[in-house]
């Protein structure tokens, strides 16, 4: 895999600019509504677990629901969210897929599923109608590093500014025994995240790729000179990309800020790590269902052997620093486009990782 070495010239300063108004704006809009009534940091009713063997404790089903673990000697905070049917049983989660949302830089645990997640709310229709449960971990604080705060991001290996410093794979692993000790069908835990939520989404592929079953992630590349090391075997991978996402164009032609691969050799670390074929099974355009989204997606799907496992690529062609979606629009939008780029309609794409974790063995 290649990646750009060029880190000075013109295109700091613009991306410098560009980071700045990012801040802004996802800070802005990462309070909301909170969604889960009280502070997602405190370990109160409903749920305070009894049992040592459930950490997860009592989770009312169609409510998210504030929990913690202990990493080392932290409290970590996370929501978690059970369809309404897993009232119906006896122990709720058990048995159940589950796919852990990690949110964007300046957001928090609460965004994903309060009026400001944009996209992501569809998880909340994909949980009731398929039965899947949600959880919304909360990263580090963005300037203090302190697990509590609503200004957060994860630590993806990177060496920049808004590349966390906290022990965020030792805290993801936490929420899989949690999850694993709860019920959920260990052979079905899927990951997927927007910008620094995908980024995360890679690294937890790499170091955790014995755990996780797919990751699906949007408008996000790996990092220049990561420190994940490779993964110890193939995860299906969905990589969801913009070709005029100023926050990507800009990040990698400068590496001022954020170092990173593009698109094509994030795909072609992908299509090699998950040994698949760099010749593609599928290629094609989606219909382009909404003409005035100024952006079309081009789908390709790569496949290997037996011991290989699938690269989803999804180009949207002429989009930007968005998850696509046709009925959830990214908060002020239209102030935003000279910073993001334009969103695609075409597709909901929740919808779309769904649909590629569910068609996984």
């Amino acid at each position: 895999m290649t990646t750009p070495t060029d880190r000075s010239g013109p295109f700091g300063l613009v991306f410098a600019l560009l980071a700045a108004l990012l801040i802004a704006a996802c800070s802005s809009g990462g309070s909301g509504t909170d969604p889960i009534a009280g502070d997602p940091t405190n370990p109160g009713a409903p749920g305070n677990p009894g049992d040592p063997a459930d950490p997860i404790g009592e989770v009312e089903p169609g409510t998210p629901t504030a929990k913690t673990v202990t990493v080392d000697g932290e409290e970590r905070s996370f929501v978690i969210y059970a369809p309404s049917s897993a009232d119906n049983k006896a122990r709720k989660l058990a048995g159940l897929p589950a796919v852990i949302v990690f949110h964007g830089t300046t957001q928090n645990s609460d965004t994903p599923f309060s009026d400001t997640g944009g996209a992501n709310q569809e998880w909340l229709e994909i949980a009731e109608e398929e039965g899947v449960v949600l959880v919304a971990p909360n990263g580090s604080n963005l300037v203090t590093g302190s697990a509590d705060g609503d200004i957060q991001t994860w630590n993806n290996c990177g060496s920049s500014p808004i590349s966390g410093q906290s022990d965020d794979i030792a805290f993801v692993e936490a929420i899989l025994d949690a999850l694993v000790a709860a019920g959920i069908d260990s052979q079905r835990i899927y990951t997927t995240g927007g910008s620094n939520g995908g980024k995360f989404s890679y690294r937890v592929a790499i170091e955790l790729s014995t755990r996780i079953a797919g990751i699906a992630a949007f408008s996000a590349t790996l990092e220049v000179g990561a420190e994940c090391g490779s993964p110890e075997q193939p995860v299906p991978t969905m990589i969801v990309n913009g070709t005029m996402d100023p926050v990507l164009i800009a990040s990698q032609l400068s590496g001022a800020i954020t170092p990173q691969t593009g698109t094509a050799e994030t795909v072609e670390y992908w299509i090699q790590a998950n040994g698949a074929s760099p010749t593609p099974v599928e290629a094609g355009d989606l219909p382009d269902t909404n003409p005035d989204d100024g952006s079309t997606i081009t789908r390709m799907r790569y496949e290997g052997g037996a011991d290989s496992a699938p690269v989803l690529w999804y180009q949207v062609n002429g989009g930007g620093h968005y998850i696509p979606s046709q009925d959830h629009d990214f908060a002020t939008a239209s102030v935003f486009i000279p910073v993001f780029g334009r969103q695609n309609r075409d597709v909901e794409g929740a919808r779309e990782a769904w649909a590629f974790f569910a068609s996984l063995p």
